[in-house]
């Protein structure tokens, strides 16, 4: 976990700034974690999560309006795509139905992926 104020001095981002982003939609409200202190209350965050997306919202700032950013990082369901090669990488699928089902240049979406997994859950039976 970090603090807020160790966050904002690790990523070079403002106070307004961080909270501006939350308000937008970029940074989860549920990634701030508010803990009672000796001093009263404070706000840490899982490092793991929030310094990655921190440097995403920054790399892509420039680039994207917020709106744009919001689409990219959280995606809709029905948006995610995922490649052959992607699909290789769930260990869930069995491979011999990916390979002879999947051509190579297609991209499926998430339900033809379930569809996937059932056929391979019901491979395994």
């Amino acid at each position: 976990m970090i603090s807020k104020k160790d966050l904002l001095i690790k990523t070079k981002i403002s106070y307004g700034q961080l909270y501006r982003w939350k308000r937008e939609g970029l940074i989860p409200e549920e990634w701030f974690v508010k803990t009672s202190v000796s001093t009263g209350q404070e706000t840490f965050f899982d490092e793991d999560l929030i310094i990655p997306r921190i440097n995403k919202i920054l790399d892509l700032k420039d680039e994207y309006s917020i709106d744009e950013i919001k689409k990219l990082l959280n995606p809709k369901p029905s948006q995610i795509v995922f490649s052959k090669d992607k699909l290789n990488e769930l260990n869930c699928l069995d491979a011999r139905i990916v390979k002879r089902l999947v051509d190579k240049n297609t991209d499926l979406s998430i339900d033809e992926v379930v569809i996937l997994y059932a056929l391979s859950k019901a491979r395994d039976e």
